[in-house]
């Protein structure tokens, strides 16, 4: 297992304070699940709900910032798997959200948990089911796809 706390955390985001929507991070591995066969590596990453945050208003969390939470613990996740597979970390794009639930917005106080699995990799998108839950309730989940450019991309775009 790797733990990253709040200040680790920042060698992963291109974000800084007040957009940092992330405050603890951990990879684990987890057993094979029976048809899959294979292990999977899956990041949790935490976020105690603050009234001071950036994307609080009327006594909750918004949309938006339950979205970049989510968002950023994608980013997390696709950092220590390339640092775990001694890949360079490049900066991802959000490229698609699909399938996402919103069941209710987190309050001032409650401590965000969400889990990220990388569900398939198709050349230089990286597929993800992304859940936050605030204990053992479900508050958000759906898939997010982020685009890694390779070097060769990332030298034509220039």
């Amino acid at each position: 297992m790797i733990a990253l706390d709040s200040q680790q955390i920042l060698d992963y985001l291109p974000h800084r304070d007040p957009m940092v929507m992330l405050d603890g991070a951990e990879m684990t591995v987890e057993p094979p699940v029976p048809l899959k066969g294979e292990e999977c590596t899956v990041v949790y990453a935490t976020l105690l709900v603050k009234e001071t945050n950036w994307f609080f208003a009327d006594g909750v969390l918004t949309e938006s910032g339950l979205m970049e939470h989510m968002a950023q613990s994608v980013c997390v996740c696709i950092g220590l798997r390339a640092n775990n597979e001694q890949l360079r970390t490049q900066i991802g794009y959000l490229a698609e959200v699909k399938n996402m639930t919103i069941n209710r917005l987190p309050m001032a106080g409650e401590q965000l948990r969400t889990r990220v699995e990388v569900v398939a990799l198709v050349d230089e998108a990286i597929v993800v089911s992304a859940e936050t839950q605030v204990n053992t309730e479900t508050i958000a989940k759906g898939m997010l796809t982020i685009f890694v450019p390779t070097v060769e991309e990332e030298r034509r775009a220039q």
